[in-house]
């Protein structure tokens, strides 16, 4: 196997590579949903999400919060609000990990840009990398 742990990894992605992937994922289709819920002090709306593969889920999202295409990089663009509930399917070569993200607090503030520079001391290497070490990490944890 490979150590994984004490070593830090990154991984740079364009904007076409991040929608490559979304393309990889199982069709599904978004249904508005007249529930509504206050999450982190801001009114959201639900969707159902309905796929083939499983039960229906569901995300809940905010207009009260203004930002621009604020979901371009996920599987849920078509949906115009800031997801502040929702699952993620993470895919890995055998193994499929689901995980629900609910906001508990929202902070409204500006970032300064050398919060996103990779530090020096990350080795770069491909998503395909980190898929293949988080694959074997899976399999070391489930034998």
């Amino acid at each position: 196997g490979k150590k994984i742990f004490g070593k830090k990894y990154a991984s740079r992605n364009t904007k076409e590579e991040i929608h490559r992937e979304i393309e990889k994922m199982p069709d599904f289709v978004l249904e508005p949903d007249k529930e509504t819920k206050e999450i982190a002090g801001f009114r959201c709306k639900k969707v159902i999400i309905i796929n083939g593969e499983k039960e229906e889920d569901y995300l809940f999202y905010t207009e009260q919060l203004e930002v621009e295409n604020p979901n371009w990089h996920s599987p849920f663009q078509e949906i115009d609000g800031v997801l502040l509930e929702y699952p993620i399917e993470y895919y890995l070569a055998n193994h499929k990990i689901t995980m629900n993200l609910s906001a508990s607090q929202i902070e409204l503030k500006v970032l300064d840009d050398d919060l996103f520079e990779i530090p020096e001391d990350h080795e770069i290497v491909s998503k395909a990398k980190i898929d293949e070490m988080l694959d074997d990490l899976m399999s070391m944890s489930t034998q």
